[in-house]
């Protein structure tokens, strides 16, 4: 009962919306009732305005809302279009979010770690034929490359991104899209080394086997002992370099 009562007392203090808002909400409706798809061309900011009853200046808030959102995308001189689903807008408030101090670089790698191991693992239970065979060929180049440090990287990137995609959950994707790019300087560090990546490849091989074998639970532990084990090693980068770089 008190669980429900704060959560009531919290969401009673919502502002009310706006009505730029509430016309934005509205076009989300008028997108999902005509069916439009991403890349279709919304009616332009005139006929919008006649078919919600509102102002122009009261749309163009609401299109600068949806803009914001990457929504939708306003093109000068062709007109208004839906937007593709991307993780432009997560990106930018977890961006916002670190620089206000609001969360840390290893608060983002560790919210990586629980998301790469839960695609993990639902990969592991999804994935078709085709997928695993691509992560085979990821695999296979990731070990003819072991010696070329751009080249393997590359070849890691990809064998991540392979399994993110066949997670099948486009918010979990689009989320560790946004992560992936923030915290991609571990990998920029622990590749340099030989011994990592060789390592790494050994923790990619037990990934895809896990995976090929359908064992989600292996999927899971594989990924997340992995992603340890890189921050390990970059911590102890950033440990052995800052000491080393102090004065006597």
């Amino acid at each position: 009962m008190e669980t429900a009562r704060l959560f009531w007392e919290i969401n009673m203090d919502v502002p009310q919306k706006t009505l730029p808002q509430k016309t934005a909400d509205q076009i989300i409706d008028y997108v999902v009732e005509n069916h439009l798809k991403p890349g279709e061309k919304l009616p332009t900011e005139k006929e919008l305005s006649a078919r919600l009853c509102v102002s122009r200046s009261v749309m163009r808030e609401a299109l600068s809302i949806l803009a914001t959102m990457h929504i939708i995308r306003a093109v000068q001189g062709s007109g208004i279009y839906l937007e593709k689903p991307e993780n432009a807008i997560m990106l930018s408030s977890y961006q916002a979010y670190m620089r206000l101090g609001y969360a840390s670089i290893d608060e983002m790698y560790e919210l990586r770690i629980r998301l790469e191991a839960d695609a993990a693992a639902l990969t592991a239970k999804r994935i078709s034929q085709s997928g695993i065979y691509e992560l085979e060929l990821c695999l296979n180049k990731a070990h003819c490359e072991l010696s070329n440090e751009k080249k393997f990287s590359e070849a890691d990137g990809m064998f991540h991104q392979i399994i993110a995609e066949h997670c099948q959950n486009r918010l979990l994707i689009m989320n560790l899209r946004s992560i992936l790019e923030i915290v991609e300087q571990y990998r920029s560090i622990t590749v340099q080394y030989l011994d990592i990546r060789k390592r790494a490849y050994e923790y990619h091989k037990s990934l895809y086997t896990a995976i090929r074998n359908r064992d989600a639970v292996a999927a899971r532990m594989y990924m997340e002992d992995h992603l340890k084990e890189v921050k390990r090693s970059a911590d102890f980068y950033h440990l052995f370099h800052s000491t080393g770089n102090q004065k006597i």
